[in-house]
This record gives C-alpha cells, sequence and structure tokens, in this order.
C-alpha cells in the first residue's frame, strides 16, 4: 500500500540517513592555483590604510656617470637627476550576504543537526569570494562601472593607462606581447622568458606561467622531455604542475583563449 506522503515510506520514516560527510563537499568550484600562488611569497601584502594603494618605481639611469682619467680631477656633472615615480592604485571593495532565518535557525539545530547550514553558507560565500577574486584576475577591472580590481587584461599590456601612468608616452612601463598567430612552440617560451627577464636572470626572471588548459597540455605533448619536470614549487601548495626552466607552468579556466602569461 502506498504511504500517504510520498516523502516518507517505512524506513525513511524511522531510519537516519547515513550521512557520508558533516560538511559541504564542494561541487561548483574549481581549484585556484593562481590563487593560492598568490598568497605565498609575500605577494599577498596586507595593508591597514592610505587614500591610494602607491608603489615606487625607478625608470631612469643617472646620467651623470663618467670615466675619470687618470689625473682624477675630472669634472663630473652635477644636473639634478629623474627616474624615479611611483604608480597609484585605487582601493577596490567586494562583498556578499549570508542569509539564515530563525526558523533555519531551529530546525538546524539539537540533536537533528547533522550538517551545520550556517557554517556552509559562510563556506560557500568564502568559495564565492575567491572563484570571483580569481575571475577578475584576468579581466580589465573595467566591468561593474570600474568596480573590479584591475587584473592582467590592463596590468599586462603594452598599451593604455595602468597605476595612472600612460604606457604610449612612457614606454618603460609596457609588458612585452607578442600577438603573432601560430601554432604553439617551446621557442616561444624560451622568447618570452628572456625578453621578460631583460638581462636580470635572477630578479627579472619571471615566477610562473599562467594559461589556458588547452595551451597546457599542447605544451606537455611538444616539449623535450628535458623540460618536462614537475613543479615542487607547486606540489607544495597542492597543485600538480609542470615547469619550463624552473618555472611552474599552471592552466586556469579564466585564463583568456589562446593567452599565455609571464609573471614576474
Amino acid at each position: 500500500m502506498a504511504s500517504p506522503n510520498a516523502n516518507f515510506d517505512q524506513i525513511s520514516s524511522s531510519t537516519l540517513r547515513a550521512y557520508l560527510s558533516k560538511t559541504f563537499n564542494d561541487q561548483i568550484f574549481n581549484g585556484l592555483p593562481f590563487f593560492a600562488w598568490m598568497k605565498k611569497g609575500g605577494r599577498y601584502v596586507p595593508q591597514d590604510g592610505g587614500e591610494f594603494l602607491v608603489e615606487p618605481l625607478m625608470y631612469g639611469k643617472n646620467t651623470t656617470f663618467k670615466w675619470m682619467s687618470s689625473s682624477g680631477y675630472d669634472t663630473i656633472e652635477t644636473s639634478p637627476q629623474d627616474g624615479i615615480t611611483a604608480a597609484q592604485y585605487n582601493w577596490k571593495m567586494a562583498g556578499e550576504s549570508v542569509v539564515y532565518s530563525r526558523m533555519e535557525e531551529a530546525k538546524n539545530s539539537g540533536r537533528s543537526q547533522v550538517v551545520d547550514q550556517l557554517e556552509g553558507k559562510i563556506e560557500q560565500a568564502k568559495m564565492t569570494l575567491q572563484d570571483k577574486f580569481d575571475e577578475a584576475l584576468f579581466l580589465d577591472g573595467t566591468a561593474e562601472g570600474g568596480n573590479p580590481i584591475t587584473g592582467f587584461g590592463a596590468m599586462i599590456d603594452s598599451s593604455g593607462t595602468y597605476g595612472n601612468i600612460n604606457r604610449s608616452t612612457h614606454t618603460w612601463w609596457q609588458a612585452y606581447e607578442e600577438g603573432t598567430a601560430g601554432v604553439l612552440s617551446e621557442s616561444d617560451f624560451r622568447t618570452a622568458v628572456n625578453t621578460v627577464s631583460r638581462n636580470k636572470p635572477v630578479e627579472g626572471k619571471p615566477s610562473l606561467i599562467i594559461t589556458t588548459r588547452l595551451l597546457a597540455e599542447k605544451y606537455e605533448s611538444l616539449v623535450l622531455p628535458a623540460y618536462r619536470t614537475e613543479s615542487l614549487k607547486m606540489a607544495d601548495l597542492g597543485f600538480e604542475s609542470l615547469s619550463y626552466r624552473g618555472i611552474p607552468i599552471i592552466w586556469d579556466d579564466y585564463c583568456p583563449s589562446a593567452t599565455v602569461f609571464f609573471i614576474n
């Protein structure tokens, strides 16, 4: 005979469910290797205030340099030197709500509580923030009236204004870009790494290469076995990755198609 309540038969009316976990498993959000990388190694720097965020920059050489004669009494130019400025950034803010009614609190409490619903909602909000932050890192910050953070779409570019500095006027502020269409090759990686390093093999060398899943798989299939080594740096963060000349290579779902970023 059919049960008067289709949602509960004899078993479900008298037996507790066998929950496999007392926490909410993430079935929606992807892993965020770039987010983890940003938080490691001093790339995430807390700030306690200020009207703007300011990054001091040195863009010029001292032009008074001169080789001296054996007399040691040569005249050295004493003209004032410039070559120092700063990039300026606005603060950005994000927010979201966690709504939890008294009725939900009453039902999800005591011995009847198998999973803490409020904790699940808070964790959901945290993961959403991470996901939205990861997405915005690949954009130019112009969406929603310019409210999002300024990502790679404006940061790693050879034109436009970034940090209140016009890159068309000040070419030293331009990022290296190669936009020639073609099949990905190992030589593309070599040229990019050497160009970005700018004769500074330590401080100038990229510390991360990030691309799409398609290009990451393409790189894995074509490069020489000597380059196909796993990056221990990313493994320490819980993510598998390849490496090129010691630089971790990761892929991200939000990375624009046909794009590889070399980040130093």
